[in-house]
């Protein structure tokens, strides 16, 4: 599916047979324990790394001995693996995706690939309504331990949202975007922290967050 394409989720049954949303569930005990991450100075080398690791996420290589990833398909390339499952990447900033929107089929993605990961699940003839339910309940999730968000943005030629807290240092963001690595083939939805003191950060905060995003 190109950009600009989209998926009702009302076509017929061979499509809403390759429609898929993909969740690996955010529960407070992650949630919380990213929040303690954005309270941190995530500019020193390792600050983050070594902050995850002492909440139980593992590196790739560590992940990948446990007997549950032997029948796994091809692991993304990310940086640390949580507790339940979350690809976490880590480069100046904490990204953990928790929610993918998709198709199977083609090139691409020819076959159900989050819903056979540990620890995820994928709900054939899912879409946009499923997808949007997931985000939303992190974002009731992190309004219950940060009060109310500063910015809930929304881009809907882009089919974009971001929902933004300043903690400490940074910038704790819920986004549901288009996944570019894949040539806006499906979307994801998931939290960051980012420092809001590193030039060129992916969320500024404040006013520049609200200009960088609505754009």
């Amino acid at each position: 599916m190109s950009e600009g394409e989209s998926h009702t989720g009302t076509g017929s049954a061979e499509e809403e047979d390759h429609a898929r949303v993909a969740l690996c569930p955010v529960t407070p005990e992650p949630a919380h324990g990213l929040v303690g991450i954005a309270e941190l100075d995530l500019t020193g080398p390792g600050t983050a790394e070594q902050a995850l690791g002492e909440l139980g996420w593992r590196t790739l290589d560590d992940a990948l001995e446990d007997p549950a990833y032997e029948t796994a398909p091809d692991i993304p390339e990310c940086d640390l693996i949580s507790p339940l499952g979350h690809f976490t990447y880590l480069d100046g900033y904490v990204a953990m995706p928790f929610s993918y929107l998709y198709t199977i089929g083609g090139e691409l993605l020819p076959d159900d690939y989050w819903g056979a990961l540990p620890g995820w699940r994928s709900e054939p003839g899912a879409w946009r309504a499923e997808f949007d339910a997931h985000a939303e309940s992190v974002v009731r999730l992190m309004t219950d331990r940060l009060g109310p968000a500063h910015y809930d943005i929304r881009r809907p030629k882009y089919a974009a949202r971001y929902v933004t807290w300043a903690v400490g240092p940074n910038v704790l963001v819920i986004t549901q975007r288009p996944e570019p690595i894949s040539y806006h083939q499906f979307e994801h939805a998931e939290i960051v922290v980012c420092p809001r003191t590193v030039e060129g950060g992916h969320f500024p905060g404040g006013p520049a967050l609200r200009e960088l995003v609505t754009t």
